[in-house]
């Protein structure tokens, strides 16, 4: 009898080892995908201010930009880089607020588009940038304005 009672305790024990063991393992999958899918940040300074911008890399993430969010801060914006120079087209799909958006080449400004409103249409409202770039800034509508921000200034940051 007690050898049955340390027979099933030892079970028991055994059973929450492995149970420990095996949430451990799950929960460390877990924060491996949540800390790959964090978003990564940069300071930008443009026209004597520093933006702290959520940078868009990949397809995925230009196709999303900023569509669903609620709003950004005054100096909050997202920087998406590319890996060629090219005329670029953006639109407002499923966006929550008016931005501006900065086209970038080689961190020149060649472009803004001041106080772009959501678009609810189908298709939606192409922007096209001036001519071919490699970065676009978007920021809080009337940033630009409020900055006296010019064709011609330059964007700086560090990868």
């Amino acid at each position: 009898m007690i050898n049955d009672f340390f027979s099933k305790r030892l079970l028991v024990n055994y059973s929450l080892i492995f149970f420990g063991f095996l949430c451990i393992i799950l929960l460390s999958g877990c924060l491996k995908q949540t800390a790959g899918s964090e978003n990564k940040f940069l300071d930008v300074s443009l026209a004597d201010q520093e933006i702290r911008a959520e940078l868009s890399l990949t397809e995925k993430q230009h196709y999303q930009g900023l569509s669903g969010r609620n709003s950004l801060g005054d100096n909050e914006g997202m920087l998406f880089l590319f890996d060629d120079y090219q005329p670029r087209t953006f639109v407002m799909r499923k966006m929550n607020f008016p931005i501006d958006i900065v086209w970038l080449k080689d961190g020149l400004v060649i472009g803004i588009e001041k106080d772009v409103v959501p678009d609810d249409s189908n298709p939606e409202k192409p922007y096209y940038s001036p001519g071919p770039v490699n970065a676009v800034l978007e920021l809080p509508a009337g940033w630009s304005a409020k900055n006296n921000l010019k064709i011609g200034d330059v964007a700086f940051w560090k990868k």
